[in-house]
């Protein structure tokens, strides 16, 4: 009896430190920076207790109902999301899509940003769980409310171009312009990301030949930028 009371507390305890402290600890860490001893274990944490909570919830003395209704909830399930995607894990957004019915453009942050859109910020290194939200549906051109920022938009101020050239190869559309009124070509620009104007359509003839934007216009532009756009000119 004694055991079976201790097993039934860490297990609550196990509960409210998967789904709080470790999303805090993905909030103060930063997606470049995140490392978690067994986080390889994040699938089968999930998997155990939403399995729990969903037993709890048909039970009228379930000491957990509140903690699991939070949980189960939108926003509970945005959390476990955010960590499988800050941690690469696949196997936990499948579970999320497929099982939990988690729709994959559901906006993660308060600014409306989509799965998307944190992995544009985070570097998603193999491309496994992007490829699998975009065949899923996931919208390569959602825009977030904070500066109407696109996901390639945010790749590139990032400087994260592979990730950049992804999206672009799914069908990411550079001509958007943010809320400040800048297309990728502009914020490439902008956050001197020469390296990816070769691969945005008409980029670098507008930068090297415009004369009339007041942000590009420039009588001497970067020697990186001129070198980066004459290579690609040369092909």
């Amino acid at each position: 009896m004694l055991n079976h009371s201790r097993n039934h507390t860490t297990k609550r305890f196990s509960i409210r430190f998967f789904f709080v402290a470790g999303f805090l600890l993905l909030l103060s860490s930063g997606c470049s920076t995140l490392e978690i001893k067994g986080s390889r274990g994040i699938y089968t944490n999930v998997k155990n207790i939403v399995e729990y909570c969903e037993k709890c919830l048909t039970q009228e003395n379930c000491k957990d109902h509140s903690t699991c209704e939070n949980n189960l909830s939108e926003e509970g399930l945005k959390y476990v999301m955010k960590l499988a995607l800050a941690f690469d894990r696949l196997d936990t957004v499948q579970y999320l899509v497929e099982t939990l019915n988690f729709d994959v453009n559901t906006p993660l942050t308060e600014d409306q940003g989509s799965a998307l859109d944190f992995l544009s910020y985070c570097r998603d290194t193999n491309r496994k769980i992007s490829r699998y939200l975009v065949s899923k549906g996931a919208n390569v051109n959602s825009i977030s409310t904070s500066v109407n920022n696109t996901p390639l938009l945010v790749a590139i101020r990032k400087h994260n171009n592979a990730y950049a050239l992804f999206l672009l190869n799914n069908g990411a559309d550079p001509s958007i312009l943010n809320g400040r009124g800048f297309d990728a070509c502009t914020v490439a620009y902008q956050f001197s990301n020469w390296n990816i104007m070769p691969y945005l359509p008409d980029c670098c003839d507008r930068v090297l030949e415009d004369t009339t934007s007041w942000f590009i216009s420039r009588e001497v532009h970067p020697p990186e930028l001129i070198q980066t756009c004459q290579k690609n000119i040369a092909r």
